[in-house]
């Protein structure tokens, strides 16, 4: 996306409302809160823009930079295609874009705790340096993709089909899909610190005083033979 695009300011945002898309043009909304249901985009830059609440019956953006933008509460519809989109310090607070298609989309800090992606297509998918606590991924399909350096605290990989999705970095105390994660990496201290909540979810019990009951259990029964 270039520099030199031409820029909608605050004053121009009804342009952008009614057209519902535009192609090459850089808008700056100051913070501003626009009102659609459909958007279409191609190389554009947008800027400072409140999408807040918003339901989507449409969404297509294509060569987008979303820029300090707040999608907190927005919702897309299983319909929805993004094709190289970066979002960069996005407010997405409670953001919904469950059975989406995401295509070398990347999310560059922010907050976007109880984001919800069940079910989406997510090929070269990436967030970084931000805080998304509570992500739901169950049931995407997850092609080459990235949570680096991420304040997680849970994260949902139910049913989620992966091939390459690398979590170094990130904090992580709840994590569940176990069973999913064949095509996961983490580094080694996330390993350490994973080992208890993987042993739940496998079903492993955990510690020394299970052995005593167990031998205590068996005494009982060859006491009973006796």
């Amino acid at each position: 996306m270039r520099p030199d695009l031409p820029r909608l300011e605050t004053g121009q945002l009804d342009d952008f409302i009614d057209a519902g898309g535009a192609e090459g043009l850089h808008f700056v909304g100051g913070g501003a809160l626009v009102e659609l249901d459909a958007l279409e985009l191609i190389g554009c830059i947008v800027e400072g823009v409140s999408f807040a609440n918003i339901r989507f019956r449409h969404f297509d953006v294509q060569d987008v930079f979303f820029r300090n933008c707040d999608f907190a509460g927005v919702i897309l519809s299983d319909r929805s295609r993004l094709t190289r989109v970066r979002f960069g310090e996005t407010r997405g607070i409670g953001f919904q874009a469950n059975g989406g298609t995401f295509t070398d989309v990347e999310f560059v800090g922010g907050n976007l705790d109880l984001s919800s992606f069940r079910m989406a297509i997510l090929q070269r998918f990436g967030m970084r340096d931000l805080r998304a606590r509570e992500l739901d991924l169950y049931g995407s399909k997850i092609q080459t993709g990235y949570l680096l350096n991420c304040d997680l605290t849970s994260l949902e990989l139910s049913g989620a089909e992966i091939q390459g999705l690398a979590l170094h970095g990130s904090n992580i105390e709840r994590l569940r899909g176990v069973s999913q994660l064949s095509g996961v990496s983490i580094s080694q201290n996330q390993l350490m610190l994973l080992a208890g909540t993987l042993a739940s979810e496998a079903g492993i019990q955990v510690g020394d005083d299970i052995v005593d009951d167990l031998i205590q259990a068996v005494g009982s029964a060859d006491s009973r033979i006796g």
